[in-house]
């Protein structure tokens, strides 16, 4: 599943990058089945190499960057748009992971949720800690789970994200025992 995903986020990113803001405008310019292009693009199937390297082509992109990730989306060309497709790679590839990990959450508060990922997110920033989007959505599940079975109170569950997240990260970050 998680292959999946990968592909769609970056098959999103390339199109969004070659200029296609809806995935309707990319298949009606190159004559793509929308069903299929949607299905690839949403990770509910993965493509046969023989249409990525079609989307390679139109969106103009590295065949085995699509296919894999590895080496330049763009190959040498002009380095803004090889930022913006990284740019909308980490945000595709972490809400999936987002999306699929909270699948194991009952009963989501949404705005908890949210909240917790923003102050998550400049946590990790402010902090330069560095984590994959598998790593950032498995600590998310983690600490919405945590908090929410520690405290009821709306209110004070979003006074314990802070609280929370320094305890989380001092024991992440700690040298171990071997």
């Amino acid at each position: 599943m998680n292959e999946n995903l990968d592909i769609a986020a970056r098959l999103k990113a390339a199109r969004r990058a070659a200029g296609f803001s809806t995935a309707r405008a990319f298949c009606q310019a190159f004559n793509i089945p929308k069903s299929t292009f949607g299905q690839h693009e949403k990770g509910q199937r993965i493509p046969k190499d023989r249409m990525l390297k079609e989307y390679a082509k139109h969106l103009e992109v590295n065949f085995i960057w699509l296919k894999t990730g590895e080496g330049d989306a763009f190959a040498g060309q002009n380095p803004n748009k090889t930022a913006l497709i990284h740019k909308e790679v980490n945000k595709e590839t972490l809400a999936n992971q987002l999306a699929y990990k909270r699948d194991e959450i009952p009963s989501l508060d949404e705005e908890f949720f949210a909240n917790l990922i923003e102050k998550t997110m400049i946590y990790l920033e402010k902090n330069n800690i560095k984590f994959t989007h598998r790593e950032f959505a498995s600590t998310i599940t983690t600490l919405y789970q945590h908090i929410r079975k520690a405290e009821k109170d709306p209110k004070l569950q979003n006074l314990l994200i802070d609280i929370s997240l320094d305890s989380y990260f001092h024991f992440y970050s700690a040298p171990r025992a071997e």
